[in-house]
């Protein structure tokens, strides 16, 4: 349980990294 925990909390991390550095190229283009 605690290692799919750790592991999810990467992959959303990753995402949310993700998405946020796209919004941020897009707004300040």
């Amino acid at each position: 349980m605690e290692v799919e925990k750790r592991v999810s909390v990467k992959e959303f991390m990753r995402i949310f990294g993700l998405t946020y550095y796209t919004a941020y190229n897009i707004v300040y283009a």
